[in-house]
């Protein structure tokens, strides 16, 4: 299977430094990420009153890497690539980075996001089972279905380089294999010098010559991305 990163320019520095971020739930985009519905019965309420702050804590522990099924979506390309003018990672879905050394669901290697209308309803019980990672961190409401998403999680403390950001959160770096990354596809509106890059990156560095680059481009006839040779 091949997964798709899209990304803004100045992730150039993917390449540059071998290294791609795994981020926390509570650096990403959605209010929601990683908060499932705790039910827990009214009369261990007064007990159990801080129990989803405590496990929330616990969630951000795991960083995740988002990828997408398609290369193609317009609204990934406006949101994720800065308004098309980023480009795509193209990754092997096949390869050693995504075999996990742990049986936890997202751990071990990929898996699909769920859409619902409803957030995942989790008991107290259900907390230290295996099944609630689905729960946890592949749900998510409807609105977010045209990603296409697929997620593959690691534990922030395994990060082969931390630091933090000027809003205080952590940034999980992890060490990124070159034949993890098969090709780069450059967005409609990519500057001359972010392609020159790309290009200079496939021509000079031998880890990166196997690369293949496309360009994206407006369709004439329908509202829709295509992926095409790139044009030098």
């Amino acid at each position: 299977m091949v997964f798709y990163k899209y990304v803004s320019a100045e992730r150039i520095d993917i390449l540059q430094n071998r290294l791609i971020r795994f981020t926390q739930p509570n650096a990403m985009n959605d209010p929601f990420e990683a908060r499932p519905y705790f039910y827990i019965p009214k009369a261990e309420q007064h007990i159990l009153s801080d129990l989803p702050e405590k496990f929330y804590k616990l969630h951000n522990t795991a960083g995740i890497l988002s990828l997408s099924e398609t290369p193609n979506n317009l609204l990934m390309w406006a949101h994720y690539a800065e308004g098309h003018t980023g480009l795509i990672l193209v990754l092997d879905g096949f390869h050693d980075f995504f075999k996990g050394d742990r049986t936890l669901h997202g751990f071990a290697r990929p898996a699909p996001v769920e859409y619902r209308y409803e957030l995942p309803r989790l008991r107290v019980e259900e907390t230290f089972e295996n099944s609630v990672m689905s729960k946890i961190f592949f749900v998510k409401s409807l609105d977010w279905k045209y990603e296409k998403e697929w997620r593959y999680l690691k534990f922030c403390a395994n990060a082969n380089k931390r630091f933090r950001d000027s809003n205080n959160l952590d940034v999980n770096l992890f060490r990124l294999p070159p034949t993890y990354l098969i090709g780069v596809i450059l967005g409609c509106y990519r500057s001359k010098e972010l392609e020159d890059q790309i290009l200079t990156i496939k021509r000079e560095d031998p880890e990166f010559s196997h690369l293949e680059i496309r360009q994206a481009r407006a369709g004439e006839k329908q509202y829709r991305v295509e992926i095409g040779k790139i044009e030098t």
